[in-house]
């Protein structure tokens, strides 16, 4: 038998009919992270870095880039503050305290089985339905500060500035608290 090649176009066309779509991996946004990948990002600022999941994830596409992770609650900050040390030391820095649009302590309820969840707003009911994680929960006291006044005590910041904000619907709070920073951004994500 003669080499048989079926068309792309078919084969494409099958996955199709079962919802499935073929792009070449590097076309694939989650290795491209939509174009971010290709920036010649210096600075990370993970604003919400829980135990450092995405940290540790866009450390490795950007090795160079040194890092600020903010996490207020405690038990999550250790784990954070271990894989620093472990991992990052000279190139990261962590701080354990909240950002918002405010100064001061304030209270969060902490999700006890499931930290990522926690968040300055209250869980709705339909939210406890959904993700009964959630239903567990407590308050707790944690400092917080605006982007815009933290920015000012930091030196050695470099443009090409990438932000992740991942703060459980405080965001808005997060960017009204650092307008200054958020108007030179170019990367935020």
């Amino acid at each position: 038998m003669k080499n048989f090649k079926i068309p792309k176009n078919l084969i494409k066309k099958f996955f199709n009919a079962l919802g499935y779509d073929i792009i070449r991996a590097n076309n694939n946004p989650a290795r491209t992270l939509l174009g971010l990948r290709n920036l010649p990002i210096k600075t990370i600022i993970d604003i919400g870095a829980n135990e450092g999941q995405f940290a540790r994830y866009i450390c490795k596409i950007f090795p160079d880039a040194y890092i600020y992770c903010f996490e207020p609650l405690p038990e999550p900050f250790e784990k954070l503050r271990r894989w620093v040390e472990k991992e990052r030391k000279s190139k990261a820095s962590i701080f354990n305290f909240a950002l918002g649009d405010k100064e001061g302590t304030f209270k969060m309820f902490l999700h006890y089985e499931h930290t990522p969840s926690s968040s300055f707003l209250k869980t709705t009911e339909i939210c406890e339905k959904y993700y009964p994680f959630t239903k567990s929960q407590t308050t707790i006291s944690v400092k917080m500060t605006k982007l815009d006044n933290w920015i000012k005590s930091v030196s050695n910041l470099e443009l090409e500035i990438l932000v992740k904000l991942d703060v459980q619907g405080y965001e808005d709070r997060v960017i009204r608290g650092g307008k200054e920073v958020f108007k030179k951004l170019k990367h935020a994500f």
